[in-house]
């Protein structure tokens, strides 16, 4: 992949995602992460697509469908799709990016940041945060 065209795809991607995290806490989506997605990133992910994905296991489309490598233009749509299925299910979308294998960090830190995001910081395990240098507050406990 030439320079100019994984530049473009760099800025293009990280734009997307933080339409997508500005639009999901707007007012005019409602929070509501699959939305924003088709919003913001239709190129990547459409509702099209992720009727045709559904019907598969995450094995097939993050693996064969689209790609488990970490190229930002292979593994950006792979991250949409694992967060707008997992939307409301932190931990099942970790886990899932994590059994995919390949090289899922770029996949696991793009779906976690939007699955996060979706579900709030009082949904996400506790024992996903245990052991972090830096833990989040959870105020109150």
């Amino acid at each position: 992949m030439n320079a100019v065209r994984f530049s473009t795809i760099k800025r293009a991607s990280g734009e997307s995602v933080a339409s997508i995290i500005t639009s999901f806490f707007g007012p005019a989506n409602g929070g509501n992460l699959r939305d924003a997605i088709f919003e913001h990133a239709a190129n990547w992910c459409s509702p099209r697509k992720t009727a045709e994905w559904s019907r598969e296991p995450d094995e097939v489309v993050a693996g064969r469908r689209l790609s488990p490598a970490c190229y930002l233009a292979d593994a950006f749509p792979a991250s949409l799709y694992l967060a707008w299925t997992y939307a409301d299910n932190f931990e099942g979308g970790v886990i899932s990016n994590t059994n995919l294998g390949g090289d899922n960090c770029h996949r696991g830190a793009v779906a976690g940041a939007l699955m996060g995001a979706s579900v709030g910081l009082s949904r996400i395990p506790h024992r996903f945060i245990e052991g972090l240098q830096v833990q989040p507050n959870y105020g109150g406990g």
